[in-house]
């Protein structure tokens, strides 16, 4: 009788991720993002976890949800500082190429004006205060939720009893 020996190289392929898309691509500081993206496995059977790299030096785990190859990815995540940040991600499973990168805009958050009183808040009529802002373009003064036609300079003077309240515009250049 003969004998026939045959050898069998098995490879699993690698898993193949999607574009990833951001929530935003433009944030203020303190705002977050949220990531999705696909992924595709020719190993049906096959677990994954995915990395996510924020590119502000934060990398998480990313929450998969797969079934018969095909899938999801997603995660969030919260920037501190302004700047701009790749976003990558990877998955672990099996070796692959990182995905094509996405990139997030942080901006500067402007500063809040403080306002300052030349004196006590609380007077009797007849009596007021001026009430000084820090920012010099961009101001507008209200009493009591209403706007006070005109009064867009960084003083005020509070001669009636209210809630005086200072709405600002973005873009504030500061004294």
């Amino acid at each position: 009788t003969a004998k026939a020996t045959a050898t069998a190289t098995i490879a699993n392929a690698a898993p193949v991720l999607g574009p990833l898309l951001l929530s935003a691509t433009t944030i203020d500081e303190g705002g977050s993002v949220t990531l999705s993206g696909s992924l595709k496995d020719a190993g049906v059977l096959d677990t994954h976890q995915v990395s996510v790299a924020w590119g502000d030096g934060t990398t998480t785990a990313g929450t998969v949800s797969s079934k018969n190859g095909t899938g999801s990815v997603s995660g969030q995540h919260a920037y501190r500082k302004s700047g701009i940040y790749t976003v990558t991600s990877t998955i672990n499973g099996c070796s692959s190429s990182a995905s094509a990168a996405t990139a997030v805009t942080v901006k500067t958050m402007p500063e809040v004006p403080v306002v300052s009183a030349s004196g006590a808040t609380t007077f009797c009529d007849g009596s007021n205060v001026k009430l000084t802002s820090d920012a010099v373009t961009g101001i507008q003064w209200y009493k009591d939720g209403a706007k006070i036609d005109g009064a867009t300079g960084n003083e005020w003077v509070a001669a009636k009893s209210g809630n005086y309240t200072e709405l600002y515009a973005q873009n504030i250049r500061r004294g």
